[in-house]
């Protein structure tokens, strides 16, 4: 295996991992899954660093790493649903906005240009702030999370997600005018 595949493997791994995250979640072992959960959602930092670091990044890894995290945090977040632990509502949210992520993604491809996914600041805070989230729900009330910190949380991730939908929708409609009036 050549090392430039690493970022790769790594964001694959963390797609492979969110089902046993979410079975651990609806078996009950909140604990593990945690622990597991922090585990690889620290790994996006790993990937996108060793991307930077040597140049590894590729057309693929751009398609891999936001993917794994969709993938784990949805997973995680209908586990979480499931086990009556988040509400139904925050679940739909996070689905509306991935679908209108992928569906504005290839459209954009499609019709008007390539696309070069660049996360934004904003996108970024709100993965961190949902994954502590996440966390907080799992661990709630039996390892002693405040219900207070788990509503705080979810308000602030709702809050982000429809920020950063937004934010997106208004980044890709401003780059597709601009491309229409250069052609």
């Amino acid at each position: 295996m050549m090392l430039r595949h690493l970022p790769n493997l790594i964001s694959i791994g963390r797609m492979a991992m969110a089902v046993p995250i979410a079975w651990l979640v609806l078996t009950g072992d909140v604990l593990t899954a945690a622990i597991l959960f922090v585990i690889v959602a620290a790994s996006d930092a790993v990937d996108g660093a060793l991307a930077r670091r040597y140049g590894w990044q590729s057309r693929l890894g751009s398609i891999l790493d936001p993917l794994a995290d969709k993938l784990l945090m949805l997973l995680t977040a209908l586990a979480l649903w499931q086990v009556a632990k988040l509400p139904g509502w925050f679940v739909a949210l996070v689905l509306v906005k991935d679908l209108c992520i992928i569906v504005g993604a290839f459209a954009y491809h499609k019709l008007i240009a390539p696309l070069a996914a660049e996360p934004s600041a904003i996108s970024k805070l709100c993965t961190a702030i949902h994954a502590s989230m996440l966390v907080a729900f799992m661990l709630n009330p039996q390892f002693g999370i405040d219900d207070r910190v788990c509503q705080l949380l979810l308000i602030a991730t709702t809050v982000l997600i429809v920020g950063s939908g937004v934010h997106y929708i208004g980044r890709y409609t401003r780059r597709a005018i601009a491309h229409s009036r250069q052609h």
